[in-house]
């Protein structure tokens, strides 16, 4: 089974559809600007637009973890049960 399945998720601005910001990184809570059309943002407002893209990545890796534990359980019973005569594992 994989160890990591972390990602990085772009954001995406709501309005252009770009992804490339700016943001001064010296200030705590930063205003965010989107480079393309120059919309102001909070980072809780981003956060909120980009909700739709963390559940379908969130979806996917929960796909992803359970296809990887299924297979490693499957591995793990024909390693244990293999050779007993009474079980049979497809």
């Amino acid at each position: 089974m994989k160890k990591e399945y972390s990602r990085k998720i772009e954001l995406i601005c709501p309005l252009c559809g770009s992804k490339l910001f700016e943001y001064d990184e010296q200030k705590e809570n930063p205003d965010i600007t989107c480079i393309s059309c120059k919309k102001i943002f909070k980072k809780d407002e981003l956060t909120e637009a980009n909700q739709e893209n963390f559940s379908i990545n969130i979806n996917e890796l929960h796909k992803e973890a359970t296809k990887d534990i299924a297979k490693d359980l499957k591995e793990i019973l024909k390693k244990t049960l293999g050779k007993n005569k009474n079980f049979k594992i497809k």
